[in-house]
């Protein structure tokens, strides 16, 4: 399992779930992700000539949020994966993997003085 620091919101409940997700369904990984904000089908590139694209071909012709999939983001604050399997793949992302979904507010990975920012603020307001 790797736990990284940059996840200071992760609960030793979440590590003792992703455990358990990952006996239960006999999974060779466990990865953690939480639903996105933005969806990606109401994401744009911008093309060569400076035009707003479709990020997903055909995806802003989904007009409610509420008639499309849920998509996960990975939250970077659990990677559970049997040795073997990430000693002879090379990576967390095998066939046989099983997302932990966390909410949004546990899922902070701080990367950026912003998120910092942020996280600081989540915990002054835990602590309160």
């Amino acid at each position: 399992m790797v736990l990284q620091p940059t996840s200071p919101f992760r609960t030793a409940e979440d590590i003792d779930e992703a455990i358990n997700l990952a006996e239960r369904e006999k999974a060779d990984s466990v990865i953690s992700v939480t639903p996105v904000t933005h969806h990606p089908n109401w994401m744009q590139v911008i093309d060569d000539e400076g035009r707003l694209r479709d990020f997903v071909e055909g995806g802003s012709t989904v007009n409610k949020r509420q008639d499309m999939s849920p998509v996960y983001e990975l939250n970077g604050a659990i990677y559970l994966i049997k040795r073997e399997i990430l000693l002879k793949k090379k990576t967390f992302f095998v066939d046989n993997t099983f997302p932990y979904i966390m909410p949004v507010e546990k899922s902070i990975d701080i990367d950026t003085p912003w998120e910092m920012h942020l996280a600081e603020l989540l915990f002054e307001d835990e602590t309160r």
